[in-house]
């Protein structure tokens, strides 16, 4: 009975994992969205107070951000289907949202299995920011990495 205990253990954690990382990359989504609509609203103000020139139509789209672009090329390469506007207004927060949700299942299976203390989660998101954020995909290098 205790394999039997030890094993609903791990799924309840797991899925309890599974659940905060989809709560939490939903909110820092919406968080996102919420600071892009402020700055966006806030930039003709700004260039004008400098007197800066309006920029270009490629200055103005931004681009899109990282899970936009690996969507893509995922949809491209493997499905040679090219995303349209409308898919890519979804694709990049779901995949967002699955990424954080893989993640919060790792969290919960690790400290179900593992002896966690009290404040660690905080270290394994920092771990994550650091090596999904600032190392796989950083956004200042990345253009240089798709060169051939």
């Amino acid at each position: 009975m205790a394999c039997s205990t030890n094993t609903e253990s791990l799924w309840k954690s797991t899925a309890a994992g599974a659940v905060g990382g989809l709560v939490a990359s939903f909110a820092m989504n919406q968080f996102q969205a919420a600071v892009s609509a402020v700055a966006e609203s806030a930039a003709p103000k700004e260039r004008e107070r400098k007197g800066l020139p309006e920029p270009n139509a490629k200055e103005k789209s931004g681009g899109d951000d990282t899970t936009v672009k690996g969507t893509e090329a995922i949809s491209e390469e493997v499905f040679g289907h090219e995303l349209a506007d409308y898919g890519k207004r979804w694709a990049g927060p779901l995949v967002h949202c699955a990424f954080g949700t893989d993640l919060g299942a790792f969290y919960g299976a690790c400290a179900s299995a593992l002896p966690v203390e009290a404040g660690s989660e905080m270290g394994y998101g920092a771990a994550v920011w650091l090596g999904a954020d600032e190392i796989a995909v950083p956004p200042v290098i990345w253009p240089f990495w798709a060169a051939d």
